[in-house]
């Protein structure tokens, strides 16, 4: 009787939902763009710099790979939002770049791509 016992509880362990790991509760895999438009442009810059290897506080556009122009073109949308003109807007996008650095490569390259694909041109 007690093997049944032992036997029973060990199925039911096997069974049980595997519990997701703490890294994967804290950072939750990037999906749809911030609705925000000030928050939409902040990230992207991010996502672009940190994904890519922009430098964030180029002083001159430079236009030679998709990315860069996508960046410049987030940079330009951003000196018409108050708040995130010139240097502030290249410091809202360097400050998450940051924190994309610390993401997982495949989260950073998805949102950098869906980034991408919005303000390439």
């Amino acid at each position: 009787m007690r093997a049944l016992a032992v036997l029973f509880a060990l199925t039911l362990w096997a069974c049980a939902p595997a519990q997701p790991d703490a890294d994967d509760a804290a950072a939750p895999a990037p999906r749809a763009l911030p609705d925000d438009p000030r928050e939409l442009l902040i990230e992207c810059g991010g996502a672009l710099v940190a994904q890519h290897g922009l430098d964030p506080a180029a002083a001159a556009p430079t236009l030679g790979t998709p990315a860069e122009t996508a960046y410049w073109t987030v940079l330009a949308l951003m000196d018409k939002e108050p708040g995130l003109e010139g240097a502030a807007g290249k410091a809202a996008a360097a400050a998450r770049a940051a924190t994309w650095a610390t993401r997982p490569a495949g989260d950073r390259a998805e949102r950098a791509a869906l980034c991408l694909a919005r303000f390439q041109g």
